[in-house]
């Protein structure tokens, strides 16, 4: 036969050892036990215990009025308080629990707190009905939002999913709309069958690097963007690659009316020259090059400008 408390306190039998005033819950045996970062609780031990099997008063979350409960770290007064482990609240988490009414001067202090209904999507959730919804929406540090297409048809979906196998944690950056960085992350990424619509930028540096010294030693160094721009005063004065691997390449430009020598990275070849040798950069002209291997490069003479018709 089945019962009921009309009052917000409701007595039971613990199921380990529980301090006043932590989160407890129901299990599935029916015994209070402490509530853990990411389980929500049914209510508050109302007085210590010792044992398991222990009598025990529990005020329900449906008890109206404040409470007490055990802070796990300190935060100020007004702070949104989330579960913790152990049973304890603190400012950061998935589950909203209350609102603290005083503030806490650190781990294990008693603070009275005025419940709240969890408004965060718990780790638990697998889906919403809704279109749109934003992660962490009570922070004050830029969020993500997932949202569907509204303005498409057919009811598909579109599935993230990592690779295979991951040999650490992962930050892909969404850039804002005035062309930051497409996607941040550590590793070179490839793009297979890919179409570049409209007009695509590369990386670009339009101050001109000054040919320099007479051997690889002492050129001046090109920087790591696919088009160079640079000027010489001497045809003796040259500017090198940085390091190159398989695969990359990119353009040098000459704004000068005096040709320079290129280098590969110290140590690297040009069109099968001997380790360190050079090729021209004629005069108010540039070369076109390309990695076949690591530090070795093969480069191309460019046409001079377009003449006026």
């Amino acid at each position: 036969m089945s019962q009921y408390f009309d009052s917000g306190m409701r007595p039971g039998t613990t199921g380990e050892a529980i301090a006043a005033f932590l989160r407890v819950h129901f299990n599935s045996s029916g015994a209070v036990v402490i509530s853990d970062a990411s389980t929500q609780h049914d209510g508050t031990n109302e007085f210590p215990t010792f044992a398991s099997g222990d009598g025990c008063t529990v005020r329900l979350n449906t008890m109206t009025g404040t409470r007490k409960m055990v802070g796990a770290d300190s935060f100020s007064n007004g702070a949104t308080l989330y579960a913790a482990a152990g049973g304890k609240v603190s400012d950061a988490g998935t589950i909203v629990v209350g609102k603290a009414l005083a503030a806490c001067g650190g781990d294990g202090e008693v603070v009275e707190v005025m419940p709240k209904i969890n408004s965060d999507v718990a780790t638990a959730i697998t889906g919403t009905t809704a279109a749109t919804f934003e992660l962490d929406t009570d922070s004050s540090i830029p969020k993500i939002a997932l949202a569907s297409q509204t303005g498409g048809t057919g009811d598909f979906t579109t599935t993230l999913t990592p690779e295979a196998t991951l040999s650490a944690d992962n930050a892909i950056i969404v850039p804002e709309a005035d062309g930051d960085t497409l996607v941040a992350v550590a590793l070179a990424q490839t793009l297979t069958s890919k179409t570049l619509g409209g007009l695509t930028k590369v990386s670009h540096t339009l101050t001109p690097v000054a040919a320099a010294g007479s051997t690889v030693a002492d050129a001046a160094a090109l920087n790591s963007t696919m088009i160079n721009h640079i000027t010489s005063d001497s045809a003796a004065k040259g500017v090198k690659l940085p390091t190159t691997a398989q695969g990359h390449c990119g353009w040098v430009i000459n704004n000068s009316s005096t040709a320079a020598e290129f280098y590969a990275a110290s140590g690297g070849t040009v069109n099968g020259l001997s380790a360190d040798a050079s090729v021209v950069i004629p005069a108010s002209k540039g070369l076109f090059w390309f990695a076949t291997a690591a530090n070795t490069v093969i480069a191309f003479d460019l046409p001079a400008k377009a003449t006026a018709s």
